[in-house]
């Protein structure tokens, strides 16, 4: 599955969602308030989402956020096993464990603020500090490859 398969992907489980929560009689407002945007984004998106558009300029961190805000659990906005979960955490499944190719390991140092806010939102979105950081790094990646 390619990359853009997977956004797309990971939208139509956001949406489907969105939608539900519609079906329920929640109000667009309401469901503004739950995933942290406004009611006339989520407007747009049920509109966009009926011509089977959308979604395609939100950042895969943006899409972790309202998966989280939704309930919605990781393992869940991807086809593969990239994620595994269990109740206590989610973690990523390397393809390799990293003894075994060391020329992919980074190492850094940062302020301990930094630290603390980056460990808080990986708690946030029950999920390493390590995949957020890959997440974040792919994301701003993919955000300048699209300059």
């Amino acid at each position: 599955m390619n990359k853009n398969d997977e956004t797309a992907y990971a939208w139509s489980i956001i949406m489907q969602k969105i939608r539900s929560l519609r079906d329920e009689k929640h109000t667009l407002e309401g469901i503004g308030n739950i995933m942290g945007v406004r009611k006339g984004t989520v407007s747009r998106w049920l509109l966009d989402n009926e011509n089977r558009v959308g979604g395609e300029n939100t950042t895969f961190g943006d899409m972790l956020r309202y998966a989280n805000a939704l309930n919605i659990p990781l393992d869940a906005l991807t086809k593969d096993a990239f994620f595994t979960t269990s109740p206590a955490t989610t973690q990523r499944t390397p393809p390799q464990p990293a003894v075994e190719n060391p020329d992919n390991i980074i190492s850094f140092t940062a302020p301990e603020w930094m630290i603390d806010a980056l460990s808080q939102q990986a708690e946030l979105l029950e999920i390493s500090s390590q995949s957020l950081i890959k997440v974040w790094l792919a994301d701003k990646l993919n955000t300048l490859n699209r300059q």
